[in-house]
């Protein structure tokens, strides 16, 4: 029974945070929060307003109008809407409205009128709430960040194959990030022309290498499929796309480039209350009829921020587990110290109707950052991570001293063609990464990449191993030795490998 009534309180708090974030409703204004790659805040999206043109059963959902306002720095497009509505008994009925092509400029209201949805709804509406379910960044208010002026094409070389197999082999393709922002998916238009610069196809080429600010990449000898290869004599090719991210997301997509660890963390450090912060327990000190309630609120505090003038929202249910009641309450003299677990003590107001229980969330808060627990976490999490390292290393000669006996057989030039390949390759003028392959049905050891430029400086890159019939990347490799000059072509070659047979 206390298991049972357990499950239910939590299933209520989790429906109730969850309103609390995402939803709008006649009492209440709620926002769906997008984080800002660029600017390093919360951007907002808020349902500000909404007026019914029809919420009859058995008929279409309309309204008259949906006002949305952004209170962000960066603009958005492509809007997912989702409605929750109530009948009189507290049926629940939700619906989507896609609102495709609509843009909502930064700071700014609009107010969009006359939409109608394909739902059909089952009963007439008692209540209603809207919330913004997904969004998508939009370059058309925010030109800085447009990966088709930020992105530039430097150089490409290619031939064209129209017999059978219809591709074109592009033999280079090298491009630059000219802006301060971080990419993924670089998405290329390959437009098509015949003799006379006279479009007659076009397709698309998706490299989904990450890219920084100011870095280059090049990528060699790839083949496009394409029927417009049989008429066209030349190609054109520019940027088409690119998902802008964080350096945060550049570093976890394996970016050549080495990103400094603070800036890296900056993405981690955005107070967002509403997941820093987590309501342990919560008891009553004071509820007695026609006195002050009084709380005690156990809050556990996980993030690198002191809270302050922290708001908390307690829902009054009766018997059924329906909200009576709501009010708020400010926790005005308690700070929530960063990575700790304390009390604070919360004032609900006069007592002065019946209820059941409570739930409570927490909707707002002041936020500063405590640099001193952030430094002595990293400097903690080293110390942890060298000890794996050294318990791991110690786990690997335990391991190898029980591993079946046998010895190294080298490849020769021909087993090495027939089953590593160097599926593709980019690198900058300091660093590179290749995707290997290995075609064998065993694992390959002991690899030695070669790379070379064309005036003969050649680096070797150790490969430790290579699961059988499996791909892998390699980032990170260091050119500086190479000197390599801008424009320069360089070519990676796997010059020796060995295979493990048993005695």
């Amino acid at each position: 029974m206390y298991l049972a009534k357990s499950i239910k309180t939590l299933l209520s708090l989790v429906f109730m945070a969850l309103t609390a974030l995402f939803f709008y409703s006649n009492e209440l204004y709620a926002s769906a929060e997008v984080d800002d790659l660029v600017n390093k805040n919360l951007s907002k999206l808020e349902i500000n307003n909404y007026e019914w043109t029809n919420k009859s059963m058995n008929s279409q959902p309309m309204f008259d109008v949906i006002e949305i306002q952004n209170n962000s720095s960066i603009g958005f497009k492509d809007l997912v809407l989702e409605v929750q509505v109530y009948s009189s008994s507290g049926t629940l009925y939700t619906f989507p409205v896609y609102l495709q092509g609509k843009v909502i400029p930064p700071g700014k209201l609009v107010r969009l009128e006359n939409i109608t949805t394909p739902s059909i709804l089952p009963f007439n509406v008692a209540k209603t709430r809207i919330g913004i379910k997904r969004a998508q960044f939009s370059y058309e208010n925010n030109r800085d960040f447009n990966p088709t002026k930020n992105i530039i094409i430097e150089n490409f070389d290619y031939i064209i194959d129209s017999s059978a197999s219809k591709t074109v082999q592009l033999n280079l393709l090298e491009y630059k990030n000219i802006s301060e922002n971080y990419y993924n998916n670089v998405e290329f238009k390959i437009i098509f022309l015949d003799s006379k610069n006279n479009p007659v196809g076009e397709t698309v080429y998706l490299n989904n290498n990450p890219i920084s600010p100011g870095e280059k990449v090049s990528v060699e000898n790839f083949v496009i499929g394409s029927s417009f290869a049989n008429n066209s004599s030349k190609i054109n090719i520019k940027i088409n796309d690119a998902d802008l991210i964080s350096s945060k997301a550049y570093n976890e997509l394996g970016g050549i480039n080495q990103v400094s660890q603070p800036q890296a963390d900056d993405f981690n450090k955005i107070p967002i209350i509403l997941s820093d912060l987590n309501i342990k327990n919560y008891k009553w000190i004071s509820n007695a009829s026609n006195t002050l309630g009084i709380l005690n609120v156990e809050i556990l505090n996980e993030s690198y921020f002191d809270y302050s003038n922290v708001v908390f929202e307690v829902y009054f249910m009766n018997s059924n587990g329906s909200t009576i009641n709501k009010r708020r309450a400010k926790s005005k003299n308690d700070i929530f110290f960063a990575k700790s677990i304390q009390d604070a003590q919360v004032s609900v107001g006069l007592m002065d109707f019946k209820f059941s229980s409570i739930e409570m969330a927490i909707i707002s808060g002041d936020s500063s950052l405590d640099k001193e627990k952030l430094i002595k976490d990293s400097f903690d999490k080293k110390i942890e991570q060298k000890a794996n390292t050294d318990v791991s290393s110690k786990s690997n000669r335990n391991s190898s001293e029980s591993e079946p006996s046998g010895a190294l057989q080298e490849l020769n030039s021909t087993e090495i063609i027939e089953n590593i390949i160097i599926v593709n390759s980019t690198y900058t003028s300091s660093r590179a990464s290749i995707k290997v392959l290995n075609l064998a049905d065993y694992e390959i050891f002991d690899l030695i990449l070669e790379i070379s430029t064309t005036n003969g400086n050649t680096i070797l890159f150790p490969i430790k191993k290579l699961k059988p019939r499996s791909e892998k990347t390699f980032y990170g490799i260091k050119l500086n030795e190479l000197d390599i000059k801008d424009g320069q072509k360089i070519s990676f070659k796997i010059i020796k490998a060995n295979k493990f047979i048993k005695n």
